[in-house]
This record gives C-alpha cells, structure tokens and sequence, in this order.
C-alpha cells in the first residue's frame, strides 16, 4: 500500500532491478562525512586490523558498485523492506568481509537505506543511505535485539533527515 508521505509501498528493493539503474546512494551525512569517511569511521572504531579494515572496506566497496548497477540479489545482498520497522520501508545491505581462516571471523556490516518512491524512476533512481554497524554476533541471544536497536537508528534518521531532504 502506498504512503502518502512517501516512505512506504512495500515493494522490493529497486536495488534488485537492473532498469532503475543508475541508482545514486546519496549518504545522510552525521557530520558532513562522506560515505567512504564513515564507513572507514565505522572501521577504525572496531578492533579490526588496518588489513582486516582495507578487505572490509573493499568489500563494502563492491557491494555499493552493484547497488548502483541494480544488480543486488534479495535476501543475500539485500534484505527488505524490514518489518520490524514501522512507517518505513528500509532495506539493508549485507555485506560479508571473511577476515580470518574460520567462519567465526567473517565481519558482518549492514548498511541500511530507504528508498522513497519520489526518487525512483526507470533510467536513473536515487536511494538514500540512513546507517550503518558491524553485527555483533558475540551474544547470539541477543543478536535480534541489538539489530533492531540499529535498524531504528535508520528509522529515525529518515525522519529526522526528511524535512531537509537528508542534507
């Protein structure tokens, strides 16, 4: 059902579909940082090694390559819209960076975005990215619980972004 403010249709992501491509990812900045900045913030505040850091990135890096192409795949590089989240359609990106030799050292970073329907259009869509984390999946009890306390994070974001259209 359509939102007349916007924020929701309940569609897939556009992400997944190559004719609303290109697809600009426009980054909510915090502070005036660029994409690129925080997701080297995000990095250097985790206790990965600058090696571990540089794969991670790398890896993100490729993964918003594809977002723009509209060749994301549902479920394994996108998930959504999320419906823990009320008011909103948010999508999240997932990227795996494998940083050691066991499965248990692969780092999770999910980057969430909306996806106003505004903004899309078949030749050329924008996408507008809200947050992102690492998955903490040290306490599998409450790996759902803090991944919901990220996602409205995103939530949030939309909202309070949206009167100045995320500047």
């Amino acid at each position: 059902m359509s939102d007349p403010e916007d924020a929701r249709d309940g569609s897939t992501s556009i992400c997944t579909h190559e004719e609303f491509a290109p697809i600009t990812y426009h980054w909510y900045p915090h502070s005036g940082e660029t994409f690129a900045a925080a997701v080297r913030q995000l990095l250097a505040a985790s206790d990965l090694s600058e090696d571990a850091q540089s794969h991670v990135f790398s890896e993100v890096g490729a993964r918003m390559k594809m977002l723009r192409k509209g060749q994301l795949r549902e479920v394994r590089h996108v998930k959504g819209p999320i419906d823990t989240v009320t008011g909103l359609d948010l999508f999240e990106v997932r990227v795996r960076g494998e940083v050691g030799e066991d499965a248990d050292s692969d780092v999770l970073v999910r980057i969430y975005h909306a996806e106003p329907t505004k903004l899309r259009s078949i030749g050329g869509s924008t996408v507008i990215g809200l947050h992102m984390h690492i998955k903490d999946i040290s306490d599998p009890a409450r790996v759902r619980e803090r991944q919901d306390e990220e996602m409205q994070k995103a939530r949030d974001r939309f909202f309070t972004g949206r009167a100045t259209s995320w500047a």
